[in-house]
């Protein structure tokens, strides 16, 4: 009896899920872009701004590769749940660009390459595609170290 009623409850939730899966709303972003065009693998994840910097979403720490000169356009640290309706609760969203994918590189934030914080308007104005190094659309955005860092006297 009791394998029948977990069976029952774990058919149900694969059913939820799919559901929230199949019904993801065509107007609103689960992915954003971003190209590389430094010579050096880079790796990033988003976190919230409130966050210890282990946890956005409550997932854990997926890092994303982005090849050197080339761009990944199906970034999806964020789950389930779309950059809009996020934003629309925080405000800010931490994307992190690290040189390596070890979590020592991400508890220890000094080895962040940079830290971009976007707005729901920053990400409009970038139509989702973020760039590394920041390039001149990203100069007027908040981001550590600031956009003055990456230019080339």
């Amino acid at each position: 009896m009791k394998k029948n009623i977990l069976f029952i409850v774990l058919l149900e939730y694969a059913f939820v899920s799919c559901d929230i899966l199949l019904h993801k709303d065509p107007n609103e972003h689960y992915y954003f872009a971003c190209t590389n065009t430094s010579d050096n693998t880079i790796y990033i994840d988003t976190f919230g701004p409130d966050v210890s910097i282990h946890y956005l979403f409550g997932y854990p720490i997926e890092f994303h590769r982005v090849d050197s000169r080339t761009t990944n356009n199906s970034l999806c640290p964020g789950g389930w749940l779309s950059y809009e309706s996020y934003l629309k609760e925080y405000n800010v969203i931490c994307v992190y660009v690290f040189p390596s994918y070890t979590d020592e590189a991400v508890v220890l934030n000094d080895f962040k390459l940079v830290c971009y914080k976007l707005t729901l308007d920053d990400f409009i104005a970038l139509d989702f595609r973020l760039s590394y190094p920041p390039d001149e659309r990203m100069k007027n955005m908040q981001m550590s170290p600031p956009y003055e860092i990456f230019q080339k006297d």
